[in-house]
């Protein structure tokens, strides 16, 4: 595995105790744990422990982020392309100077 400076590290992804994985959401351990409990976040059990790799962390964010931006309209998207396109027309497309 390589790290972010380029160095190499062995083949183990890093993997994250429940308290560390509510500290970098700003969550409750609790709150932590229940999405650990219920799946959303995946996790692995070790003996009596439970930990998070970061892999699975990062993508728990990632979908949280997808799922909170707001859909593209895509009437809307090809309306303002369609308004720029005519105000061009309308004054006349500026040509590069030079």
């Amino acid at each position: 595995m390589v790290q972010n400076d380029g160095t190499r590290t062995s083949g183990v992804e890093r993997l994250l105790t429940v308290d560390e994985v509510a500290e970098r959401l700003h969550l409750s351990r609790s709150k932590t744990w229940y999405l650990v409990s219920q799946g959303d976040l995946p996790s692995l059990t070790i003996g009596r422990s439970r930990r998070v790799a970061e892999s699975a962390l990062a993508r728990f964010i990632e979908e949280r982020e997808a799922a909170s931006r707001p859909p593209v309209d895509k009437k809307m998207a090809a309306s303002d392309s369609n308004s720029e396109t005519a105000v061009e027309a309308r004054h006349g497309a500026t040509e590069p100077l030079g």
